[in-house]
């Protein structure tokens, strides 16, 4: 996770709500930090379907995905549980 006390410029207060899949852990990311997130995924080629996904910091294993949100690129990403 980011320290976010040293970040290097002002935050907006705006967030993006995450969620693990396996331990249904709900936690919520700056929006500057999913923005890098995103544009590292583009800069890796990775498909616009792809979310811009964190660790999970109560598990440390594998990936959260944004719960909703609308990438810069235009894909709208939306959580939904399996059944």
């Amino acid at each position: 996770m980011f320290n976010f006390e040293n970040f290097p410029f002002q935050l907006s207060g705006k967030t993006v709500k995450y969620i693990y899949p396996k331990c249904k852990y709900k936690f919520e990311e700056p929006i500057e930090a999913v923005l890098e997130f995103e544009q590292e995924d583009e800069w890796n080629g990775l498909p616009i379907s792809t979310p811009p996904y964190a660790v999970c910091s109560k598990c440390h294993n594998n990936k959260c995905v944004p719960m909703d949100y609308e990438s810069k690129r235009g894909y709208h990403h939306i959580y939904k549980e399996k059944e």
